[in-house]
């Protein structure tokens, strides 16, 4: 009797195992980048979802003090409504996406998200228009980060888990 025969080993139960593992990781993957999308929109037009104010009101001098309150702050005053319905997610891959601000149907979203200032002259005067910046995308992707990194970790190890109980 050789030693090859003595150390013999049947591992085809573990193979089964990692297929069971990869094909729910895949899967479990692309539900929860699917499910970070989601989040990140929906938390990106609650930036966007501030008071509306029409013309009359925002002649009102309680309005417009409540207006330079809010300059550089969120969520963002609703001024414009195609804001709120440029925000639209894409998926590059199973594993891999984006939130955006579609700027076709929105073409003022960089100066809300950076802010801008210009230069107006009239005659011999020169008067500076400053809007402060409002990172709605920047502050949604902070605010849901650690949720979409918990809910990655959580869900992963859970699946993986009872894969390879099977």
């Amino acid at each position: 009797m050789t030693n090859k025969d003595k150390f013999k080993m049947d591992i085809k139960g573990w193979e089964t195992k990692v297929k069971n593992v990869l094909e729910v990781q895949a899967r479990v993957v692309k539900e929860v980048v699917e499910w970070g999308l989601d989040s990140l929109k929906q938390e990106t037009i609650k930036n966007l979802s501030g008071k509306r104010f029409n013309v009359e009101q925002r002649k009102t001098p309680e309005v417009r003090a409540y207006i330079r309150s809010m300059r550089g702050k969120l969520p963002v005053n609703i001024m414009f409504s195609k804001l709120k319905e440029s925000i639209k997610t894409i998926n590059f891959s199973t594993v891999f996406g984006a939130v955006y601000s579609d700027h076709t149907n929105a073409n003022y979203n960089r100066a809300v998200h950076f802010g801008y200032r210009k230069t107006v002259k009239s005659g011999k005067k020169t008067k500076t228009i400053v809007v402060q910046p409002r990172p709605f995308l920047q502050a949604a992707v902070d605010a849901r980060r650690p949720a979409i990194e918990n809910k990655f970790r959580y869900e992963i190890m859970k699946e993986i888990r009872k894969a390879g109980r099977a």
